[in-house]
């Protein structure tokens, strides 16, 4: 193909792959062959990440299926909206789960972010049988949104990511996990930042573009046991920015 686009073929070894191509890839499509997992990274998303559109076998784990995204609550300001969407999940046999829409409040006390400016990472995950957790980062008092996001929690067993958000006090006020608004908000004293991030089939150990700062030009498909299944085909294709 052109110069701009490269298909491969590649082998999971269930370690890290480096592919070379010379540049540094905008995009990266995957079929895996022994799943039937399809998908894709773009440099839209998060390194090391990877969007699932199909899958024909979960063989560990969980996995949401295409992308989503939380929103402040629409009944209540102070709560976390998911929207309709469908999740794999290994202890139900591999099914294909419908997602309902719902709104899922915050912990009192246990949520609540430091007073001063500071941030606070929170991750919304489900259950098969539609419960949400909402899971916080080890300290809700960071000094940067960045180092909030770091921190990112890990999704809890036996659920699916249906994404994360990050959450700023004010300069004179905790935010209150009972009573205070997500910002945009109007109860309580509203966050002053709120800021809401995708979540994707998989979160960790999926794509990640290699440029000129690194040892090579191209990309590693990381080592999420989901796409490298050691011995299993790895069809890609790279497309250049």
């Amino acid at each position: 193909m052109g110069k701009g686009v490269v298909t491969g073929i590649t082998t999971g070894t269930a370690a890290a792959i480096a592919i070379a191509l010379g540049w540094k890839p905008a995009r990266v499509e995957m079929l895996i062959g022994e799943s039937g997992i399809k998908g894709y990274w773009d440099d839209s998303m998060r390194n090391g990440t990877f969007v699932v559109e199909d899958c024909t076998e979960l063989r560990v784990g969980e996995m949401l299926i295409g992308r989503h995204i939380p929103a402040i609550g629409t009944s209540s300001d102070c709560e976390l909206k998911n929207y309709r969407c469908v999740g794999y999940f290994d202890g139900a046999g591999a099914t294909a789960i419908e997602i309902a829409a719902a709104e899922t409040g915050f912990t009192g006390t246990t949520h609540d972010v430091t007073t001063g400016g500071l941030w606070g990472c929170f991750k919304l995950s489900v259950q098969t049988g539609g419960t949400k957790t909402i899971t916080p980062s080890a300290s809700l008092g960071y000094a940067t949104e960045a180092l909030a996001i770091a921190a990112l929690p890990a999704t809890p067993s036996n659920e699916v990511c249906l994404g994360y958000i990050t959450i700023q006090s004010t300069s004179g006020a905790i935010w209150d996990a009972t009573t205070d608004a997500l910002a945009g908000g109007s109860s309580g004293t509203p966050a002053a930042t709120t800021n809401y991030y995708e979540g994707y089939g998989v979160m960790s150990g999926g794509i990640t573009p290699k440029g000129i700062s690194d040892s090579y030009r191209g990309f590693e498909i990381g080592t999420a046991a989901q796409l490298n299944i050691a011995g299993s085909q790895i069809d890609y294709i790279a497309y250049r920015s």
